[in-house]
């Protein structure tokens, strides 16, 4: 096989003579195989380009993503802070209401009950996911949740106070 060779004829114009080349076989198995590691090289290459081309089109779209998170997300701390506005002033109305009907105001530890850790359970982010947006979004939530409970309390309270003023105004109309 090493000793086989092809010949390759040269046939040029009318004047000149005829040239031949002797080519051996492994020469031509060897060009081949380089060519097709060759064209291997180019089509992983090729793979390679259109994948970062791909991945370069996700991630663009991964960061319009976040843009558009980190907006809402300031949209929604908005909304907490007049949320949170709002309560306070339900808060004082409450209190002056129990103040009239001679109710004892509710005191600030009970206002702070539940208020504390974190207490998301699956909301937990992944190690080296810790980010400002993250904390951003793990502040609103403990806040809707604390206001959420505020909400509660002072829903119980007004039931009281309503409560208390039927009771008050059933006492009044029994009386001569």
């Amino acid at each position: 096989m090493f000793r086989k060779r092809l010949t390759i004829v040269v046939v040029p114009g009318s004047s000149a003579r005829t040239k031949e080349h002797n080519i051996p076989y492994i020469l031509l198995y060897l060009s081949t195989l380089m060519l097709i590691a060759v064209l291997a090289g180019m089509g992983l290459i090729t793979v390679n380009y259109l994948r970062n081309k791909a991945d370069l089109v996700y991630v663009s779209r991964l960061e319009e993503e976040n843009m558009v998170l980190a907006n809402q997300l300031e949209t929604v701390e908005l909304t907490v802070a007049s949320f949170k506005e709002q309560m306070g002033k339900l808060q004082s109305h409450g209190d002056m209401l129990r103040v009239l009907v001679d109710l004892p105001e509710i005191d600030e530890d009970t206002r702070k009950v539940g208020v504390g850790g974190p207490g998301y359970g699956s909301n937990e982010v992944p190690v080296g996911f810790e980010s400002r947006s993250v904390e951003r979004a793990q502040r609103v939530q403990m806040e809707t949740d604390q206001l959420l409970r505020g909400a509660k309390l002072e829903m119980a309270s007004f039931e009281e106070i309503e409560r208390h003023l039927t009771e008050n105004q059933r006492m009044l109309d029994h009386t001569p």
